[in-house]
């Protein structure tokens, strides 16, 4: 009995050992994101003809593990099935990547008949594509940032919904989707601070697929503050200036820029106008000669502007060098030097000089020492400056002694008396006084000679001419129209008139003076 069991059973088997079984599948998606489901379909054919007696198990496989394992009847020698890329068994999402499809055949006793491996590969990711811009990509601050985008899986699909987390330099908001598509503006701060700025966009669906999109625009630096930094408030001639400009943008962060540097003096005339570099010290040395009183530092950028006032101190100063036997005194101030020089020399005899002055700044004026003192050597002091062993010695002729006392009788230096003081000028002084006196004197002394000799020879001329007179009278006929003796009345008028007369002519051409005293004689009607 047992033995036709057992030939049943293998007359049964011997067909099915011999059969050539095939098979094909297609899915609806080869390429899909978390979530998506995909349909898989196919036929199974047992020598050319439809399997039907049994079952289609469709396996997904990532790196030799199955993650799905689904049962189809065979109809007719075809199956289908429908599964959804989520979770595994385990209920843990799905990691991108490739899965494998295979369709495993057995008979309705559970026997495997055949295994199709790898029939099909479909790809997952859990990618999403976030596409987006900024409307301007370069801001001032305070200016809105503007956004616009859409997000979409991976293989094009669009997102309908969902939220897109914005996140910028201080900021985060949630941006919901709508029809795949969103939009944010938000401004930005007044002192944001310059250069580029980074905005982070991310986004994830309920399924596990994110997507994340950097965005960048840039913040421009505006210059908004102007410090001048001037060291000291108060200099006198010949100190340095020191200046430290800064501009500062919107953030408080340094700029290096040039900016104008305009200096004015207490008048109000530009003293110097120049660029600076910020961020770097700037010098200028005060003239020697600066006046004093309230200047102006301007430093300008664009409309930025910064005024720093600084004095400049009075300063009444003399600088004395010796040159030979003279002192050359140079007022080193910047105001009028109006204070006496006194003047110290010690030899074998001490004189004291005292010299008034008013001295323009940068003037300088030579004092001859040789003029006050006798020859000699001496140690000369004058406002603190001290010339050891000078040796003084007068070597100008009378007459430039007596033209150089009158000069400074006139000019701006005069002596004054002091202790020890020099007789020497004094002297000086008698005796050009005499001198003039002298040829004041003589000029007096010719010209009352002069006037004494013309007046004899003019009587002398004129007796010369009465005794020809005479003899003429006597000698002729005709009587002379010349009288002698006593005048009647009509002479004396008549002559009156001839004397007016020849007044009058002389008024209108006034005779030309002859120095030498010796005038052509005039000769008169009488």
């Amino acid at each position: 009995m047992k033995k036709v069991v057992f030939l049943l059973l293998v007359l049964m088997l011997v067909p099915l050992v011999n059969a050539e079984y095939s098979a094909d599948a297609t899915a609806t998606k080869r390429t899909i994101n978390l979530g998506e489901s995909v349909s898989i379909s196919g036929s199974v054919k047992e020598d050319s003809f439809p399997f039907s007696d049994g079952f289609a198990f469709i396996e997904i496989v990532k790196e030799d593990s199955i993650v799905y394992r689904l049962p189809s009847f065979l109809t007719n020698g075809e199956f289908r099935s429908t599964v959804t890329f989520l979770k595994d068994d385990a209920g843990v999402y799905l990691t991108p990547g490739e899965y494998h499809t295979n369709i495993v055949l057995q008979d309705f006793f559970g026997n495997e008949l055949k295994v199709f491996s790898n029939i099909l590969t479909i790809t997952v990711s859990n990618e999403l594509i976030i596409t987006a811009d900024v409307a301007k990509i370069a801001l001032n601050p305070g200016e809105a940032v503007k956004i616009n985008g859409n997000v979409k899986a991976y293989y094009g699909t669009v997102l309908t919904t969902g939220v897109v987390k914005v996140v910028t330099e201080d900021s985060a908001y949630d941006v919901a989707i709508e029809n795949g598509l969103f939009t944010l503006a938000y401004s930005t701060k007044s002192d944001a601070k310059a250069g580029n700025n980074e905005i982070e966009l991310s986004v994830r669906d309920d399924n596990g697929n994110n997507g994340v999109k950097t965005l960048n625009y840039m913040m421009n630096s505006v210059p908004t503050t102007l410090i001048g930094n001037l060291e000291e408030q108060s200099y006198a001639p010949k100190d340095t200036l020191t200046l430290n400009p800064k501009l500062f943008d919107q953030a408080g962060d340094l700029l290096e820029q040039e900016v104008d540097v305009i200096i004015k003096k207490p008048s109000g005339e530009i003293e110097l106008s120049k660029k600076a570099l910020t961020g770097k010290a700037f010098t200028y040395i005060i003239p020697d000669y600066a006046t004093p009183g309230s200047w102006q530092m301007l430093i300008s950028y664009g409309g930025l502007k910064e005024e720093n006032v600084f004095e400049v101190e009075t300063v009444q100063d003399v600088n004395i060098e010796l040159d030979g036997q003279t002192l050359l005194v140079t007022n080193v101030g910047n105001v009028p030097y109006t204070r006496d020089i006194q003047i110290t020399l010690r030899g074998k005899q001490d004189y004291t000089l005292s010299k008034k002055s008013n001295l323009q700044p940068g003037e300088t004026v030579p004092l001859d020492l040789f003029k006050d003192v006798e020859d000699g050597v001496y140690e000369v002091s004058a406002q603190g400056f001290v010339f050891p062993s000078v040796e003084i010695i007068d070597t100008r002729k009378v007459t430039e002694k007596s033209s150089d006392f009158f000069k400074g009788v006139t000019g701006r230096f005069v002596g004054s008396s002091g202790s020890n003081t020099s007789w020497k000028p004094v002297l000086w002084a008698v005796f050009g006084i005499l001198l003039l006196g002298g040829f004041i004197f003589l000029y007096k002394t010719q010209k009352v000679s002069g006037d004494r000799k013309r007046r004899e020879r003019d009587a002398m001329m004129g007796q010369k001419r009465v005794v020809e007179i005479r003899k003429e009278k006597e000698n002729s006929p005709v009587k002379s129209k010349y009288s002698f003796g006593v005048a009647n009345k009509e002479e004396i008028e008549d002559y009156k008139k001839r004397v007016l007369k020849d007044i009058e002519q002389q008024k209108q051409e006034p005779p030309k003076r002859n120095y030498s005293f010796e005038r052509p004689l005039e000769r008169k009607r009488f």
